[in-house]
């Protein structure tokens, strides 16, 4: 019986392999049209990206110079992100005090008896 199930499982593992190479081969054929698919997928992906970035451009600080602006329209995705982000980096800040407080500096003093034992 032993003998039985080994011979199944390796003419199931031949058939198996047989498959694996014919998927193969047929891959060859499969390529170019996935190629097509992928690139009007990306060009997609690119026009949607170009959008955001046009209006993240529109939403940009006043104080954005531009020469800045018009780098960022005119430019790639990564000029335009990177324009986008310098403009906010640039500006100054409008979160929390402006005015320093000074703050006391405390004497070191020596541990107590109590404090020694503990």
């Amino acid at each position: 019986m032993l003998e039985e199930m080994q011979l199944f499982c390796l003419m199931l593992l031949l058939g198996g392999h047989a498959l694996l190479i014919r998927g193969c081969t047929k891959m060859n054929l499969s390529i170019p049209a996935s190629t097509e698919t992928i690139s009007s997928k990306f060009d997609g992906v690119s026009t949607i990206l170009d959008e955001l970035a046009d209006i993240l451009a529109e939403f940009g600080s006043p104080e954005q110079t531009s020469a800045m602006t018009k780098q960022a329209i005119g430019g790639s995705i990564p000029e335009m992100l990177m324009a986008t982000l310098m403009g906010k980096v640039m500006q100054p800040q409008e979160h929390g005090n402006s005015q320093q407080k000074e703050w006391e500096i405390l004497e070191d003093l020596p541990p107590t008896q109590k404090q020694t034992q503990d």
